[in-house]
């Protein structure tokens, strides 16, 4: 979140909250940095239709969110050592 902006009307849970800003000029963002904010948007949403709330609730403590962190990055570890498995064997295949 740069700057402590969001795209405006994403989240109506937190649209009132006096951080959110429009923002309306990505005309100087790449196509890269366009898709990394649309995932980041679609995830809230999903946070939301899924568990009812984003990343900025408040009955997790830093224990919990260090912890839901690191089962993230061990899930990322995984799909990593997979991927580079699948293109190893690709590379014995060719």
């Amino acid at each position: 979140m740069t700057n402590g902006r969001h795209l405006k009307g994403w989240c109506p849970i937190v649209s009132a909250d006096p951080k959110m800003v429009e923002v309306d000029d990505y005309s100087k963002a790449c196509n890269i940095t366009k898709g990394i904010i649309k995932d980041l948007i679609d995830s809230d949403k999903k946070g939301v239709e899924e568990y009812g709330t984003t990343v900025d609730r408040k009955d997790y403590n830093l224990k919990d969110w260090l912890q839901h962190a690191y089962e993230e990055t061990l899930d990322t570890a995984k799909y990593l050592a997979a991927a580079i498995n699948k293109l190893e064997d690709q590379n014995k295949d060719e």
